[in-house]
């Protein structure tokens, strides 16, 4: 039985925005179209020095803008919006996600006590037609999910208790990589539990270019080495000391393995015919593989072989 309105907290979603021109609309609409009730939430968009036309898109609709221009970065645009926000509950989603209308009721209903201080939804894949895009949904790098101990919290799809995030001290703006997994660990840590609300579900477009992937994956393995710098020797943390060392001398491995593989579905494809997720599928995971090994020795060197956090964090891209 749903709730009814008294019973319902007033939730602040807040959206970062970098040059989201193509994106911004629709996940404005979606959010716009949520069934829980408007006089329990607001809508706060943070343009992060757009050079495009997003903030003039964002000024179209009925909702919250504001501009972060001092500190580039997602991290900085979400605290401008936490520290400005009403609500109990701060749910965070991307400007190019499209959240489906029950998001909000869904991931209201899960914080049922007191020392529940946040919640990860489900991300689904929405347009994948290209062969990088259904590679990145297979993979599906940023889908939150739960470990021994912690989750890992990805903010395409998230919610926290706004008192939680501010004892915490907001989202680290010095991380360009991995500042999400970082307030998610701390929350758990520090303060209480994480639950799940997989009925809260987020539709995601994935990258469909070679560029993009190059990218999310060297920041996937920069942000990697950065948070076991970080919680290495925090019990219950998903990787602890040492474990990049044999990883990564897999990682090495596995590109010979990627390039063979691919040499050999290309010779076959001379006998058997044409086919591009069968042929191009292990140069996909290489460009991975090799990207991700790539901001991993970035990573080892900011943080001098795992025994520091570097104040100031590689910024790989902005968003």
């Amino acid at each position: 039985m749903m709730t009814t309105v008294t019973d319902q907290p007033f939730i602040s979603v807040i959206v970062p925005a970098y040059n989201e021109e193509n994106g911004i609309a629709a996940c404005i609409q979606s959010l716009l179209a949520q069934d829980y009730p408007q006089n329990r939430r607001e809508i706060i968009i943070v343009d992060n020095n757009s050079k495009d036309r997003t903030r003039e898109i964002i000024q179209q609709y009925p909702v919250t803008l504001l501009v972060e221009g001092e500190i580039q970065g997602p991290a900085a645009a979400r605290n401008r919006g936490i520290l400005a926000a009403h609500g109990e509950i701060i749910a965070f989603t991307d400007a190019d996600c499209l959240p489906r209308p029950d998001w909000l009721r869904n991931l209201a209903k899960v914080f049922t006590s007191a020392d529940i201080v946040g919640a990860v939804g489900s991300l689904h894949g929405i347009g994948n037609e290209g062969l990088i895009s259904k590679f990145m949904e297979e993979v599906n790098t940023v889908q939150s999910h739960e470990g021994s101990s912690y989750w890992y919290v990805v903010t395409a799809n998230a919610a926290y208790r706004r008192e939680a995030v501010i004892k915490l001290g907001l989202f680290k703006v010095n991380l360009f990589n991995g500042e999400d997994i970082d307030l998610g660990l701390r929350a758990q840590i520090e303060l209480g539990q994480i639950v799940g609300a997989p009925d809260a579900i987020v539709d995601h477009p994935f990258e469909n270019s070679w560029e993009e992937i190059t990218e999310r994956f060297r920041r996937y393995g920069y942000s990697e080495i950065l948070l076991d710098a970080m919680y290495q020797h925090t019990p219950g943390y998903m990787r602890q000391a040492g474990f990049q060392r044999g990883q990564m001398l897999k990682q090495v491995g596995a590109l010979f393995v990627y390039i063979g593989s691919f040499a050999v579905r290309l010779l076959r494809s001379v006998f058997r015919g044409w086919n591009k997720k069968y042929v191009l599928w292990p140069l996909l995971w290489f460009v991975a593989e090799f990207n991700n090994l790539s901001g991993k020795i970035r990573g080892v060197v900011d943080t001098r072989f795992l025994t520091r956090v570097p104040t100031k964090t590689l910024a790989i891209k902005n968003q």
